[in-house]
């Protein structure tokens, strides 16, 4: 069943500190319990506009795009369901931006969501470029990377940017977080990005540790997840042993998924993911971004190989389709090597001696001339093209990102980058999110 509801996400925007409170830097909306300016709405049980209340919000967006609604029905009903808004996480380690603001230890890890956006925000929304801050309405249950699109495309701007100063605009901070303070996303001031396997940089509620998105950095490897976001394997600080833990994710749901493992110890499969949460109930929504439209299901953190949460025709994760049904931790080893008993053969019987008759002489044959065989041609060996590690991912975003490669949605490619010189001019550069040097007039990644 799908409602027809082009832009609805869900988003708190960054504000300065005089805004939104926490420390000064650019950041949004806390992610608490959201305000329904629509009154109304269901209570757990509800699901944003398709349930009961106002689609909140005012004016219809660009291309008919509806903003802001109710959050809905963002209840949990299982051990393994990670909450939607709020805490689900702590960091566990120090870092620093790129302006130089620190973090310590202990700053908060929310979901993939935010609650949404309405009036009271149009001020924010005006700052990260909307002439009108009602266009930039969306309402809550979408991840904060497809939320920010939405508010780019209502608005007709770019998400995110450079401004002709150098500061850096978005909904989130170059680290993944906004004012509250808390991350959402990337996290990439807390890890390096040398070296093997990422070091720990959180830990979820129930104390799983999260680990830098790198299985091995120096070689660009990115480790195959569940539908949690986690996968069995050897840390810096599991002493050699084997142990499920999480890593960040470039793409929804970026930490915590859910909280995996299943009881028999075997990896979370969307599908199983989807279980965990009555949100991932099928309903969706039509979501339009600069790159297309796509059905959504609100409030769903569930998302499958392609980045789809919908549940529909779910593409498996990797971990999953490249299996040898080694998705269960398990030190039971059954190849056992069996000796043979040795086998005593029966005594061998002596025969008589046979006496031949005498052989008959043949006469001489006749020796025919040699044969001269013409040389046989030795092939040219054939030079095989090399194989494009990026182009067999080609019309599965999530699997492209995840090996580190640029996905084109619009021509559904996999690159290995993509080519930022193509664009002359500013307009072309910014719809292929590159950077542009103004002294230069150059397009570069």
């Amino acid at each position: 069943m799908v409602k027809i509801l082009s832009i609805i996400g869900g988003l708190a925007i960054l504000a300065t500190a005089s805004a939104m409170g926490g420390r000064p830097r650019p950041g949004g909306g806390g992610g608490g319990a959201p305000t329904r300016p629509g009154g109304g709405g269901k209570p757990a049980g509800g699901r944003g506009p398709s349930a009961g209340g106002n689609v909140g919000g005012g004016n219809v967006g660009k291309g008919g795009n509806v903003g802001g609604g109710n959050t809905g029905n963002t209840g949990t009903t299982t051990s393994h369901a990670a909450g939607l808004l709020g805490t689900v996480g702590k960091t566990t380690v120090s870092g620093k931006d790129p302006s130089g603001t620190t973090f310590s230890p202990g700053e908060q890890i929310y979901g993939p969501f935010e609650a949404g956006f309405n009036a009271q925000q149009n001020g924010i929304l005006q700052t990260l470029g909307c002439s009108n801050g009602n266009d930039g309405h969306v309402a809550g249950g979408i991840d904060t990377e497809t939320a920010e699109q939405m508010v780019a495309y209502q608005c007709d701007i770019t998400l995110p940017r450079y401004d002709s100063s150098g500061k850096y605009v978005s909904l989130l901070d170059e680290c993944g977080g906004h004012a509250g303070y808390h991350f959402h996303e990337r996290l990439t001031c807390l890890y390096s990005a040398t070296g093997s396997h990422s070091a720990k940089v959180g830990e979820a509620n129930d104390g799983t540790a999260l680990y830098g998105k790198w299985e091995d950095a120096d070689k660009e490897i990115l480790p195959e997840l569940d539908a949690c976001g986690g996968h069995f394997g050897v840390t810096p600080d599991s002493n050699g042993v084997s142990v499920y833990h999480y890593h960040v994710q470039d793409t929804a749901p970026f930490t915590f998924g859910c909280l995996g493992p299943n009881e028999d110890n075997s990896l979370v499969t969307v599908q199983q993911c989807r279980d965990f949460y009555p949100a991932c109930d099928g309903v969706t929504v039509e979501l339009t971004t600069k790159d297309g439209t796509v059905d959504y299901d609100l409030w769903c953190p569930c998302f499958d190989a392609n980045g789809s949460n919908n549940g529909v025709n779910i593409a498996e994760l990797a971990v999953f389709a490249n299996s040898n049904n080694d998705n269960v931790d398990t030190d039971t080893d059954t190849d056992t090597d069996t000796t043979a008993a040795p086998t005593t053969l029966a005594p061998t019987t002596t025969l008589a001696p046979t006496t031949l008759a005498p052989t008959t002489t043949l006469a001489p044959t006749t020796t025919l001339a040699p044969t001269t065989l013409a040389p046989t041609t030795t092939p040219a060996p054939t030079t095989l093209a090399p194989v494009d590690s990026c182009s067999k991912h080609a019309g599965n975003s999530r699997s492209c990102k995840q090996n580190g490669c640029w996905y084109d949605r619009k021509s559904k490619v996999c690159l290995a980058e993509k080519d930022c010189s193509v664009a002359t001019k500013r307009g072309q550069c910014r719809k292929l999110r590159c950077k542009w040097n103004r002294r230069d007039n150059l397009c570069f990644a």
